[in-house]
């Protein structure tokens, strides 16, 4: 059963914005990850104990049925108090209980919700509503995360935090391989419906040469295409990206403001240039 709501407030106005229109949605991300925002609480007697005066919190979720039979939890999420007492109604007419509403700013829920794991919508049943994921919550929290338009979709870039994790070592032999390789770097894309959250996730090598070399980038992508053939193929794919200088481009300028890169050419090798 869907209810219907009226945009009652900048954030909700901003919101009907970027549901028809995805140029919308970064100014909707803007406004929600400063918004305060509703959520449902469970009855004081399934409140988790807290020490050391912190708050305990008991966040009611709502529940999706699967074609297994089975429940898959998610935690509802309201942007105004219009919007929570909607639902309030459309719980009681279905015979659900509910035992009170807190109102937080929009990152304590989302820190919260992000470090449990539960899934998140806002506005459920109603014609105001989107599922939140992990990668929006990140760009919405997180400085080293941005969201850029690139040929015309919208994307959200990250930055890869663990340099521990066995693909940059792979990475980093290849590289090892060609001495035009000045840097690269590893960052992390995915591609944003806005009403359908994140997609096409994958990683992006960027290489950046001392001087262009088409042959070399040719190899460098066959070289990952083999790797990644003996890799899990549950894992997110790696495409290769050159830097150039002289042209601006989204992923480019990410890398220069916001990353580091994970490879440099060895001392040695840029002496072996020097001197050839």
């Amino acid at each position: 059963m869907l209810y219907h709501l009226e945009a009652t407030n900048p954030l909700e106005q901003c919101f009907e914005k970027a549901l028809s229109n995805n140029a919308h949605a970064e100014a909707f991300y803007q406004q929600l990850s400063q918004a305060k925002l509703f959520i449902l609480s469970e009855g004081s007697e399934d409140a988790p104990q807290a020490g050391d005066g912190a708050i305990a919190i008991s966040i009611k979720q709502w529940y999706i049925p699967l074609e297994d039979g089975s429940d898959h939890p998610f935690t509802p999420i309201f942007t105004s108090q219009i919007a929570v007492d909607k639902a309030i109604e459309l719980m009681k007419s279905e015979g659900t209980e509910y035992h009170g509403v807190m109102e937080l700013e929009a990152a304590t829920i989302f820190q919260l919700l992000l470090q449990s794991g539960n899934d998140m919508a806002l506005n459920p049943n109603s014609n105001m509503s989107k599922t939140l994921d992990e990668d929006e919550i990140r760009y919405m929290l997180l400085p080293d995360f941005s969201l850029v338009e690139q040929r015309g979709a919208l994307v959200i870039l990250g930055k890869v935090f663990s340099e521990e994790l066995p693909i940059f070592a792979k990475l980093k032999e290849i590289l090892s391989n060609y001495k035009r390789v000045q840097k690269a770097y590893l960052i992390e894309s995915n591609s944003l419906n806005f009403g359908r959250s994140c997609t096409d996730h994958a990683l992006y090598l960027m290489v950046q040469f001392v001087a262009d070399d088409a042959d070399d980038l040719s190899r460098i992508k066959a070289d990952v295409d083999r790797m990644q053939r003996k890799m899990d193929p549950n894992s997110w794919e790696v495409k290769v990206h050159q830097m150039r200088a002289d042209v601006q481009d989204p992923l480019g300028q990410f890398c220069v403001e916001k990353a580091e890169p994970f490879y440099r050419q060895s001392l040695l090798a840029k002496m072996k240039r020097w001197f050839a």
